[in-house]
């Protein structure tokens, strides 16, 4: 009887290691694959990234922009695809009007402006739709005084660095940050576990989703 019993334990314990090596190396593999794909994606689609010829053709195109205006954009480098595998999104990042006249955007990035790395930055429209792919702009209802607090929050933010640690602040996290207190949102929250990192985080596709905002401008 006692050796039925530990070669019960151990014959358990075998079954767990072998299952934990098959679930380690489904991910380890996911992962690789992952990377496949998005350098496969990059070669393919970069040429269609907008570029300095054909941007003001673009932005033409683009209504009336508005302070609160939440401005969504597929890149075209690696972290971009990434993220939108992961989401299973045509959208990468996430960013918002501060200003107009001229557009002014304010996002949390980590590599728009090599001078000024994993921060709360500004850009211009063209800065921002520089090498982008795809590109969505959202409205939601605010009025003219919210926007006015929604634009002194964003300026006042911008500096600050950029970490999904508890505490710090991503792209969609700012903009959420931004319009809650004067819009009612409604915002999935979604748990990655890819190439290290392993939080629950509101991805930019959350907004595109969201059934409080109107779609202004979808690229094809």
């Amino acid at each position: 009887m006692l050796y039925k019993k530990l070669f019960i334990s151990v014959l358990s314990l075998v079954v767990f290691i072998l299952s934990l090596f098959i679930y380690l190396f489904y991910i380890s593999y996911d992962q690789y694959e992952a990377k496949i794909t998005i350098s496969k994606d990059i070669s393919n689609k970069k040429a269609d990234a907008l570029n300095v010829q054909n941007l003001d053709e673009f932005i033409v195109n683009i209504p009336k922009l508005e302070v609160g205006d939440v401005i969504l954009r597929h890149g075209v480098d690696k972290e971009s695809y990434l993220i939108a595998k992961v989401s299973q999104s045509n959208y990468s990042h996430v960013a918002i009007i501060a200003a107009v006249n001229p557009i002014v955007i304010i996002h949390a990035t980590t590599n728009d402006d090599v001078n000024h790395p994993n921060q709360i930055i500004q850009s211009s429209l063209k800065e921002f739709l520089k090498e982008a792919i795809n590109l969505a702009v959202l409205r939601y209802d605010l009025n003219d005084s919210s926007k006015e607090h929604i634009s002194k929050f964003l300026y006042s933010q911008l500096g600050k660095p950029f970490s999904f640690d508890d505490g710090g602040v991503y792209c969609s996290l700012l903009v959420k940050q931004a319009l809650e207190p004067y819009t009612k949102l409604n915002l999935s929250i979604q748990a990655i576990n890819i190439l290290g990192l392993k939080k629950k985080l509101i991805m930019p596709q959350a907004f595109f989703d969201d059934v409080n905002n109107t779609k202004v401008f979808i690229s094809n």
